[in-house]
């Protein structure tokens, strides 16, 4: 399988923290999956909420990510949920243009903005800061 070597890290992180009996193809769609709530989400933030949580390159980097698995597994990509919006998309894709006001994604951006806030708040965010979970 040729992906980056970040990618083999995240499959395999999946793999030993929370998708133990989950086999190949599985784990590539939750990755792709992932990818593309993490697009929404922080588009949503953008866009709508005026705000952001994450920097324009690792906002790029999910992009990649995200166009590199759908053309290297594009008939798993099919299979994964929000498929009619990311169809064609590519890493020039503008996040403004995706469903950014679906209710679940906005849901979850506002969640993500309130937590991230709350740690700040809390002192804690600086103890967190640096994993690779964006």
């Amino acid at each position: 399988m040729k992906l980056p070597t970040h990618l083999k890290q995240e499959l395999n992180r999946m793999k030993k923290t929370f998708m133990k009996d989950a086999n190949l193809n599985d784990l590539i769609k939750e990755l792709i999956k992932r990818r593309r709530k993490q697009i929404l989400v922080h588009s949503c933030l953008y866009y709508r909420m005026n705000h952001t949580e994450i920097d324009d390159h690792t906002y790029d980097q999910l992009g990649k990510d995200l166009q590199l698995l759908q053309k290297t597994f594009s008939e798993l990509s099919k299979e994964v949920i929000y498929h009619e919006y990311f169809k064609d998309y590519t890493e020039t894709t503008s996040g403004f243009d995706l469903p950014i006001h679906l209710p679940e994604i906005v849901e979850a951006a506002r969640r993500l903005k309130s937590s991230v806030e709350w740690l700040k708040e809390k002192g804690l965010l600086d103890q967190i800061k640096g994993g690779n979970n964006p």
